[in-house]
C-alpha cells in the first residue's frame, strides 16, 4: 500500500520547488495562494514507487536526472526505502555511466554545464567506485568548445600550446 501512495519525492523536484518558493516570496504573493502553489507542487514532485524506481546518489546534481530517481529527505529514509520498499541506491559512478553521460547531448546547457562540474569534483570518488570510470571520460564527449558543441577532452587539448601543459 505505500509504494502505491504518491508519497516519494522525484530527485529533480526540490530544486524546482526551491526556486518556485523562492520567486513566489520575491515576488510578494498572498499568503493563501502561496500556500496553494506550495501544495501543487509537492503532488507535482512526488510519485508512487514504480519498478524502475531508484535512489539518487548522494551528491549527484539531481536537475540532471530523469524522473525515475528519487531524492531521500534524510540518510535515515534512503535506508527504509533501500532495505523495505526495495528501492535500487545504484553508485553515482554507474548513474554517470548509464544514464547522465549518454544523455549529456540532450539535456539544457546549464544543468549539462553544472552536472559535469559536479562530476569532475567527484572524480577521485568516481574513480574508486568503478576503477574504468576515467577511461571512460577520456572517451566521452562531455567538454564544451566555444560553440557549445561536446568533445572529448583529448580533442580539445593541444600539447603544442604551453598554456595547456601547465594545466
Amino acid at each position: 500500500v505505500a509504494q502505491q501512495l504518491p508519497l516519494y519525492e522525484l530527485a529533480d523536484s526540490k530544486s524546482g520547488r526551491q526556486a518556485a518558493g523562492t520567486a513566489a516570496a520575491a515576488a510578494g504573493a498572498q499568503q493563501g495562494a502561496e500556500s496553494e502553489q506550495e501544495a501543487e507542487l509537492v503532488v507535482q514532485g512526488t510519485v508512487a514507487l514504480t519498478a524502475g524506481c531508484c535512489l539518487a546518489p548522494t551528491g549527484m546534481y539531481t536537475p540532471a536526472l530523469d524522473s525515475r530517481f528519487l531524492q531521500a529527505s534524510t540518510e535515515q529514509e534512503a535506508v527504509v526505502m533501500a532495505r523495505h520498499l526495495g528501492v535500487v541506491a545504484p553508485s553515482a559512478a554507474r548513474v554517470y555511466r548509464d544514464v547522465l553521460l549518454p544523455q549529456l547531448a540532450s539535456l539544457p546547457e546549464g544543468v549539462r554545464d553544472a552536472a559535469m562540474l559536479r562530476m569532475l569534483r567527484c572524480l577521485p570518488d568516481l574513480q574508486q567506485q568503478d576503477r574504468t570510470f576515467t577511461q571512460l571520460l577520456a572517451q566521452t564527449p562531455f567538454v564544451p568548445n566555444g560553440l557549445g558543441q561536446l568533445h572529448t577532452p583529448g580533442q580539445l587539448y593541444d600539447p603544442r600550446v604551453p598554456e595547456l601543459v601547465a594545466l
